[in-house]
């Protein structure tokens, strides 16, 4: 059974020393929490705080105020919750929530899971194949190494996929997506509710021959209703509706351009799959 301890309404600090399972409550106050071995739970509440999981697999929340919070070792799960926090999983794989604000999550070594959350937050994988999520906001997504899947949901988002083959989707908004090294996947998909707002998605290092675009969710058909036009050093790709196509109206749903490109590079049907 874990052993209950409470702070104060002070800025405390509270340390473990025992490798035993505990629920903690720091309360109110610029906390410092530091446990050891166990599988722990920690409630910063009110605060500044900042917060060390240790060994096993513990469950960190900052709750309200700008907090650090750190897993350590384990399959840990951490939660930002209200205010600008800085949140590492540290190793192990962990699932990382940032909350409200403008929040910087790493995952570090590990397999995990990362959410941004409301904000503009800045998410980065680190080491592992990570699921890495911005949710709301403009947020930047860094994958590092390993295979990583980026999700951008919502709001003009920074994609950076980094070493391994990545896959890279942008969501709603004016993304901008940086493949990196390996064989990536990049998937752009219309707006909710087909809605015409004329956003821009920008591509940087795309390979050609090597990374892929998924054109997704577009009730089109590739070969009447996409337009591709070779522009020389730079490629663009235009995407249009069905009914919107040239000869039903010109309104153009989305732009989407590559950047980067050799006189000699030739992006052709082949670099693309629905």
């Amino acid at each position: 059974m874990a052993t209950n301890v409470g702070g104060t309404n002070g800025d405390d600090v509270i340390v473990d020393t025992q490798d035993i399972d505990r629920n903690v409550r720091a309360r109110d106050g610029d906390d410092v929490v530091r446990e050891n071995g166990g599988n722990d739970t920690v409630h910063g509440d009110d605060g500044n705080d900042t917060i060390f999981g240790g060994d096993d697999n513990d469950t960190l929340f900052g709750d309200d105020g700008d907090d650090v919070i750190r897993g350590d070792n384990g399959n840990d799960k951490l939660y930002g919750d209200d205010g600008v926090d800085t949140l590492n999983g540290g190793n192990g794989n962990d699932s990382v929530y940032g909350g409200d604000g403008d929040d910087t999550v790493l995952g570090f070594d590990g397999n995990d899971s990362l959410y941004g959350g409301d904000g503009a937050d800045t998410v980065n994988g680190g080491e592992g194949n990570d699921s890495i999520y911005g949710d709301d906001g403009d947020d930047t997504l860094l994958g590092g190494l390993g295979v990583d899947r980026l999700i951008g949901g919502d709001g003009d988002d920074t994609m950076r996929g980094g070493d391994g083959a990545d896959s890279l989707y942008g969501g709603d908004g004016a993304d901008r997506y940086y493949g990196g090294g390996g064989a990536d996947r990049l998937v752009f998909q219309q707006d909710d509710g087909g809605a015409q707002d004329g956003s821009t998605e920008r591509v940087f290092g795309f390979q050609n021959g090597q990374d892929k675009i998924d054109i997704v969710d577009f009730d089109v058909n590739f070969a009447q209703d996409v337009l591709i036009t070779d522009a020389g050093s730079n490629t663009r790709i235009d995407i249009f509706e069905s009914d919107d196509f040239p000869g039903g109206g010109s309104d153009q749903i989305e732009t989407i351009i590559l950047v980067g490109f050799g006189d000699s590079s030739k992006i052709d049907q082949g670099d693309f799959f629905v």
